[in-house]
């Protein structure tokens, strides 16, 4: 009996692994340090069974018309945004996710480019290493005091939770957030209140970006967001690039209306290295590092494999987003 192809379209931590004990599978994923071109993901699609894919792979409508008899595709990540999910669904292909798995890896990506604005560690990181520090000086690299600032979560699912309880727990500060009918019915173990959008461009301090892209926030945090901001305010994006624009945030950092831009996604991404932000000292960009542990990340291509088994199978997915096997 043939194996079933199960295509990764990047090298995943323990797949190899993996694979050395599941014999019954042929394992196959991309060994360059680089994401597949489209042509090269239909071309490795036509001889799989099932795909695990990333969010920088375009599984488009075409896509999907090309490769009808994938089995399944489980993305590596919470997001799926990068799937033609109504084509997917249309064609009967079960998509899965690793929701839940990476939550606390990238609220804690997000707290720690909040830390490094606040506390201005690359400027101070930059005077070290140029040689530029030459004595304790008591009026250099000041940075602001995070206790009791109002931060404006946009997103508040479990990540944006997280987020916001340690920020509350760590420095008392007021939650609020973004209008969304979802976020009313949230039950935490931390103060928070769903605001409308001109009560949150007049109280926050911070924003804090935790949502997946759609028609609603692609491109919102953008030159009139900022300017309806009534105070300078420091803004982290660990969820989407797409739901920024880098040339007003450079605006805003130059205009003194952006306090500081933390980064672990980019728009494009991966960002340039001539980017002006880069120049920035008040702008930390990280390259999406937010589920960056080792931990972390095995268990995310773990929740990936057990997804393509249980489509190979025809059962329902541990971790779907689109099931036709569920009942």
């Amino acid at each position: 009996m043939d194996k079933s192809v199960i295509y990764a379209t990047r090298e995943l931590p323990g797949l190899v692994e993996w694979a050395k004990h599941n014999g019954q599978f042929q394992v196959e994923f991309n060994k360059e340090d680089r994401n597949l071109t489209y042509d090269e993901l239909n071309e490795v699609a036509k001889a799989s069974d099932a795909l695990i894919t990333v969010l920088s792979d375009n599984i488009d409508k075409s896509f999907l018309e090309n490769n009808q008899h994938l089995q399944g595709i489980s993305n590596y990540a919470v997001g799926f945004n990068n799937i033609d999910m109504d084509e997917a669904k249309r064609l009967g292909i079960p998509i899965g996710n690793t929701p839940d798995v990476l939550t606390e890896a990238t609220a804690e990506t997000a707290l720690l480019l909040q830390l490094m604005m606040a506390r201005k560690i690359k400027r101070a990181m930059s005077a070290v290493r140029d040689g530029n520090w030459t004595a304790w000086e008591p009026t250099v690299f000041n940075g602001y005091d995070l206790q009791e600032s109002t931060v404006g979560i946009i997103g508040f699912g479990r990540i944006g939770q997280s987020f916001a309880q340690k920020m509350w727990q760590l420095y008392k500060c007021n939650i609020v957030i973004w209008p969304r009918e979802s976020a009313k019915r949230a039950e935490c173990n931390f103060p928070f209140r769903v605001v409308e959008k001109e009560e949150f461009f007049q109280l926050v301090d911070v924003v804090s970006m935790h949502c997946p892209k759609t028609p609603e926030t692609e491109n919102l945090i953008n030159s009139e967001f900022i300017a309806k901001m009534k105070k300078p305010f420091f803004f982290i994006n660990t969820a989407r690039g797409d739901c920024h624009n880098e040339n007003d945030l450079l605006l805003g950092l130059r205009e003194e209306k952006v306090l500081g831009v933390g980064l672990d996604v980019t728009n494009p991404e991966p960002m340039s290295r001539k980017s002006p932000l880069l120049k920035e000292e008040n702008c930390v960009v990280f390259p999406h590092i937010g589920s960056a542990t080792k931990k972390t990340r095995e268990q995310m291509t773990l929740m990936c494999l057990e997804n393509i088994l249980a489509s190979l199978k025809r059962s329902p997915l541990p971790y779907s987003v689109y099931d036709p096997f569920k009942v």
